[in-house]
């Protein structure tokens, strides 16, 4: 059965009749500052939003119970600007990566970090599925490790790893100025895309995600063209 996923509500420069709006209807507003979604668990009972407050200077991370409206754990980073981050699916674990290079495991339930482990260059992005999480950033490389931060395996990009996508089968990374590339998790072995070269996508692709049935590929980028792919398994 299709979900929702989330939501994009544009309301331009009327930020403040919009938190009004959405307060009277019900929902439970946060913080005022900059704030984006990273992560929502398989049963849709938690999310993972990152936030960034200029005042505050910190850059944090809060775990929401959705049924009660509250927050469950917030992890704040100050050693490092934090740009990628994700919620294991049972919404225990939340891993994040940016300017140092360095990923960190925090668990919620204790809200504190149970580990650490250094990658080659800085972390853009972070993605994750059922036990297994995938990390990427500027040296072009994904790795992918288990949720007890032990390292599975690397992949070769080639360029700088803008995006990731994750599932039980495969991992996708794409770049803004490079195509998509797309590895098998069991084997290792890179997985040809019919168009592949994305051609027609100018500077990049933006965006990249799965079909449900594992057997697409959906791109998006600057050019506004959207590419469906068949993946040749």
């Amino acid at each position: 059965m299709p979900t929702l996923d989330h939501v994009v509500v544009n309301v331009r420069d009327r930020i403040d009749e919009g938190l009004e709006t959405y307060r009277r209807l019900g929902f439970t507003m946060t913080p005022r500052g900059y704030h984006t979604l990273r992560g929502v668990s398989r049963d849709a009972s938690r999310i993972l939003t990152k936030s960034f407050q200029p005042k505050l200077d910190n850059r944090q991370f809060t775990v929401w119970e959705l049924a009660s409206k509250r927050e469950i754990a917030t992890f704040t980073e100050k050693k490092s600007f934090v740009i990628g981050a994700a919620l294991s699916d049972d919404g225990a674990l939340v891993v994040h990566g940016g300017t140092d290079g360095v990923v960190r495991f925090f668990d919620v339930a204790r809200a504190e970090q149970v580990a650490r482990v250094p990658t080659k260059g800085w972390i853009d992005d972070v993605a994750s599925f059922g036990d297994t999480f995938a990390v990427g950033g500027r040296a072009g490389v994904v790795s992918i490790f288990l949720r007890d931060a032990k390292l599975q395996r690397t992949f070769s990009y080639g360029a700088k790893v803008a995006g990731l996508t994750l599932s039980d089968r495969f991992v996708i990374a794409r770049g803004t100025k490079s195509a998509p590339m797309l590895w098998n998790l069991a084997t290792g072995e890179g997985v040809r895309v019919e168009h592949h070269d994305v051609a027609g996508l100018l500077g990049g692709t933006r965006c990249a995600r799965l079909s449900a049935d594992g057997k697409r590929i959906i791109t998006c980028g600057d050019d506004c063209r959207v590419v469906v792919s068949r993946i040749e398994l």
